[in-house]
């Protein structure tokens, strides 16, 4: 699965569910989509996710599921917590 930004961003607000070794799969919300830049023919973007507290991912790539875009792997990098939620990044990056 190749991401690119305008895919993403009508998907923000709705869940992926990311497959877990053990037990059922985690259900993150996709809360933003943020462009930074375009270098020698790649643009970068970010995805950031929030999840439950109770269920938190460490860094690693995951198999994702979404009823839009099907499935495909993610590298996803936990940056931090609040009183309700964990927070993570995505830093992808695509030809364009």
């Amino acid at each position: 699965m190749i991401l690119t930004p305008e895919q993403l961003q009508p998907l923000t607000g709705s869940d992926f569910a990311f497959e877990v070794a053990e037990g059922a799969p985690v259900t993150l919300r996709l809360d933003s989509v943020n462009e930074a830049r375009s270098d020698q023919g790649f643009r970068q973007f970010s995805l950031y996710f929030s999840g439950p507290l109770d269920a938190p991912l460490m860094q690693g790539t995951y198999l994702i599921r979404h009823p839009v875009l099907g499935e495909g792997p993610l590298f996803l990098v936990p940056t931090g917590r609040d009183a309700e939620q964990m927070c993570y990044e995505a830093a992808c990056s695509c030809q364009g």
